[in-house]
């Protein structure tokens, strides 16, 4: 019964009411003698519409400008006109409070064609109405921070459906995240039903246009070079192929590198593949038209727009060096038939501009497009956008683009993101366009939107909080990371003490990965448990990727990544110099001098497998008897592992896989390999990924680690064909999108088409997310500011608060853009905090070689704007760190057990 004092301990005793259910949240007001919740961005599921409640306040409601507002929670009966028992302490009536005199909630709008508003406004207030019920055209919706806009974007298409009378199936909704995606799914199941909310595209950009290459990747023009049957070429073999490259043309060794070891030579490879493939990524993501170009007039394309016409002679040189690398990646891609994710956008807006087919196709399909997060849009999606919805189809008649977007949270401008696409380029692209602001938070108190505003500046959008004053912001000045990261645990402890803050619903945010290391650190000390999250997620997973590397050479045995991937897993004795033999001897593909061209597909539709394969000759290939025996015993594996996959069912195929080549079998040697990279991941401080349970542990070794992990193993990968199993009897395994329409080549077979279909399912899934991965449900979530995007918590930290981190070294000559974006990446950490928010400022920091560090602007700015702070300065010697150094630190750590409970 101390409801205003701990929410969190309400839901205890509220179980035990018959017929009652507690609904934590905020915002809640009386509707027409209803209590209505409005939208939330919490784990749990809610009910919109709380039915059989009387004119009167229960849950410790209060009034608040103006509207009636909740406490702490409500509890709602749970048969409609049943109410419950009282509860003890429960609110009196309305008319006994004296809340008479309280204004009444905003008025709903009415709706064409009756007078009663519909049931998907109800609950809405009326800013998101108004945007939910805009006329169709072109709407742009600026939405703040927990003003509600993934439910506004639910309204909307059930507002398409019901008012408007448009068909499921021609409605596409576009995500950034798959966690995104998936929301907006489940909840349109409970409003239209599984049926129903299957019709729609509900997806990413690269989901949609993966689809769309499936079906008609045969129309694209040859200068593309991906083949009908392509695979995708997820994060991981893009960089081991652009290591390669890097190893074999670069000419990279030790003395070259400057490195002094084995391991020293492989991070700087590392290190140059990523600057690379990064480089690669940004010129993608800017230049739409890129595959019709030459590399070097593409690099030089994308450094324009970046920094204008006037290109000094280090860019250019710059530019032909790089473009030489992507001339090198994009062969590489093409031996294997492969596309990378940024090669499904582009790919995809050079299928729709040169195909008239494809285009029309489109058009009859999807009349209505709903794009999220519009404002980290890049080029090439702005580009797939307008070619979804043009201008002239939305002039015509009854066609709609609604788009969803904050120019204020725009972070991702370091990837090829453009936040001015939501101004001036919009208004002439667009000239109907219809702006619509929703701008009510009903997510943070007052006290953080204050903070928040500061940050941001004079141009900031101004939110008004649906929420009271909450506890002061507490800024701490403390002596250095390691007393950083002890702090943030005792305050962790403090606030589920006192405040019954559960683990979820803690959240520390840092700016760059290298500061996870001493959080993490303490709280492994203090027994706290945690997610780093952005890491691994399942599909991720070494084992499971490579179980699905052997079914995509299965399936298409040119498939030159998938095989390179497990040509000697588990080992085989098909090492680097054997299969730089067979890459010579195919002209640069191993695929091609292992198999020959028309295996294993041979009769063509229905896909039957060559009984045997010719002998390779292994004078011609220059390789002894003993290695040409192990080639010949892989290829027979191919062939039956193809020939099974042809003729059961895709979740036994992929148990057959796992028996036929032995993997279970290699664990020993993969728990001695994990084992190692995850000690050098702690050492250097890269245990981004990592939760608590995956550190490693200093006598966790032998037989008992061994084993530990065959039963790790064993449990993902039969997870791997349970996954299978259910997606085979739901109907088209993992098949991200209904058919689109489009015309696709003939003689397909449809077993083998669902099971690419699984692996593209697999692939989207594996992409980097940004969101929440699945993580234990009482687990402090450790995680980037940008991985934060989207989500929120009940007490937030942020850690480093110094200049040279937050905000970040200044870019040159970017005329202040990459201050501005780290104005706009503060602002959107702090607006992740619902009433909590601790900042912490260390004073030294043994990993940069100033001796003392400044305190960041922002913080300086938070105390000119008055907002109310808590400060407190380091803590005497007697309550600091344990373990002072953080050399000392380190050690505890790794000579420390951990209990590693199971996953």
């Amino acid at each position: 019964p101390h409801v205003n004092k701990n929410p969190y301990r309400y839901q205890k005793w509220a179980d035990d009411v018959p017929n009652m259910s507690l609904h934590l949240g905020r915002g809640l007001r009386l509707d027409r003698g209803a209590l209505v919740r409005p939208p939330s961005h919490g784990e749990m599921q809610l009910s919109m519409r709380m039915h059989g409640i009387p004119k009167q306040l229960l849950g410790g409601c209060r009034a608040y400008q103006g509207s009636v507002r909740p406490i702490h929670g409500s509890v709602a009966p749970l048969g409609a006109g049943r109410p419950g028992p009282p509860l003890p302490g429960a609110p009196r009536p309305r008319a006994q409070l004296g809340l008479s005199a309280i204004a009444a909630p905003s008025p709903s709008l009415a709706v064409e064609g009756g007078s009663d508003t519909k049931e998907h406004l109800q609950g809405l207030s009326g800013e998101q109405q108004a945007s939910v019920a805009a006329p169709l055209g072109t709407s742009l919706v600026v939405a703040g921070p927990g003003s509600g806009k993934t439910r506004v974007l639910i309204s909307r298409i059930l507002h398409l459906v019901q008012a408007h009378d448009v068909a499921p199936h021609s409605i596409a909704a576009i995500t950034f995240t798959n966690k995104a995606a998936r929301e907006m799914r489940e909840r349109l199941e409970h409003a239209l039903g599984p049926e129903a909310a299957a019709q729609p595209f509900i997806g990413t950009f690269h989901g949609l246009g993966l689809s769309m290459l499936r079906q008609a990747s045969s129309q694209l023009p040859a200068g593309c070079r991906v083949r009908p049957g392509f695979s995708v070429a997820d994060g991981d073999a893009a960089t081991a192929m652009m290591q390669r490259l890097v190893k074999s043309t670069a000419g990279i060794d030790i003395r070259q590198s400057g490195a002094r070891t084995s391991a020293e030579q492989k991070r700087t490879v590392a290190k140059q593949a990523r600057i690379i493939l990064s480089a690669i990524s940004r010129m993608k993501n800017s230049v739409p038209g890129y595959a019709a170009l030459k590399g070097e007039q593409a690099m030089l394309r994308e450094l324009m727009q970046r920094r204008g016409t006037e290109l000094t002679m280090q860019n250019k040189i710059m530019a032909r060096e790089m473009g030489q690398w992507y001339e090198m990646y994009r062969d590489s891609l093409a031996q294997s038939n492969a596309a990378d994710f940024d090669d499904l956008l582009s790919l995809t807006v050079t299928l729709l501009q040169e195909s008239e087919a494809a285009r029309c196709a489109l058009s009859r399909r999807f009349h209505h497009i709903l794009v999220d997060e519009f404002q980290d849009t890049n080029a090439t999606q702005y580009e797939l956008v307008k070619l979804l919805a043009p201008v002239d189809s939305l002039q015509k008649g009854r066609r709609s683009l609604f788009l969803v977007g904050d120019p204020d949270q725009a972070i991702y401008g370091w990837r090829g993101a453009i936040p001015e696409q939501l101004g001036e380029r919009l208004r002439t692209d667009y000239p109907d366009l219809k702006v619509l602001t929703l701008r009510d938070n009903y997510r943070s108190s007052s006290t953080i939107l204050a903070a928040a505003r500061a940050v941001l500046g004079p141009q900031s959008r101004r939110l008004r909080p649906m929420l009271p004053h909450g506890p002061a912001l507490r800024l701490h000045s403390v002596l250095g990371p390691t007393e950083e990261g002890e702090l943030v645990a005792r305050q962790i402890r403090r606030l589920q003490a006192r405040h019954g803050v559960p683990l979820s619903e803690v959240a520390v945010l840092v700016r760059t990965h290298a500061q996870t290391r001493a959080i993490e650190e303490a709280l492994v000390r203090h027994r706290i448990p945690y997610i780093v999250l952005g890491g691994r997620t399942f599909w991720q997973r070494k084992e499971v990727q490579d179980v699905l590397a052997y079914l995509r050479l299965a399936l298409a045995p040119w498939d030159g990544v998938a095989l390179r991937r497990i040509i000697n897993v588990p080992k085989r004795g098909l090492g680097p110099a054997t299969l730089a033999k067979l890459e010579a001897a195919g002209e640069g593909s191993i695929a091609r001098a292992l198999f020959p061209p028309a295996w294993p597909l041979e009769g063509g539709v229905e896909g039957t497998v060559a009984p045997t394969l010719p002998l390779l000759d292994r004078g011609a290939l220059g390789l002894s008897a003993a290695t040409a025996k192990k080639v010949e015993a892989f290829r027979a594996l191919a062939l039956g592992l193809a020939a099974a996959l042809r003729s059961m069912p895709l979740h036994d195929a992929l148990a057959h896989i796992v028996e036929a080549t032995g993997y279970l079998d290699g664990a020993k040697d993969a728990a001695a390999e994990d084992n190692d990279e995850a000690v050098a991941d702690s050492k250097d401080g890269r245990a981004v990924g990592a939760t608590a349970e995956d550190l490693p542990s200093a006598s966790s070794t032998g037989e008992a680690k061994e084993e530990e992990t065959a039963v790790t193993l064993r449990r993902r990968l039969g997870q791997l064909v349970e996954v299978a199993r259910l997606a085979g009897e739901a109907g088209a395994p993992g098949l991200p999108v209904a058919d689109l329409g489009l015309e696709v080549e003939s003689g397909r077979d449809e077993r083998l088409e669902g099971v690419r279909a699984f692996l593209d399912s697999c692939a989207l899934d594996a992409a980097p997310d940004g969101g929440e991965a699945a993580a234990r449900r009482d687990s402090v979530r450790v995680s980037t500011m940008h991985a934060a995007k989207g989500l929120e918590y009940a007490a937030v930290f942020v850690p480093g608060c110094v200049e040279g981190q937050i905000p970040s070294p200044p870019r040159e000559n970017d005329g202040g853009a990459a201050l501005r974006e780290e104005r706009r990446l503060m602002y959107v950490s702090l607006t992740r905090a619902k009433q909590h928010l601790t900042l912490l400022c260390p004073s030294s920091d043994p990993r940069v070689s100033r001796s003392f560090l400044l305190p960041s602007r922002f913080i300086k700015e938070l105390e000119d704007s008055g907002c109310v702070l808590e400060r407190t300065e380091h803590e005497d010697s007697e309550r600091r760190a344990p373990h002072r150094s953080h050399r000392a630190a380190a050690r505890y750590q790794r000579s420390r057990r951990l209990n590693r409970p199971e996953e």
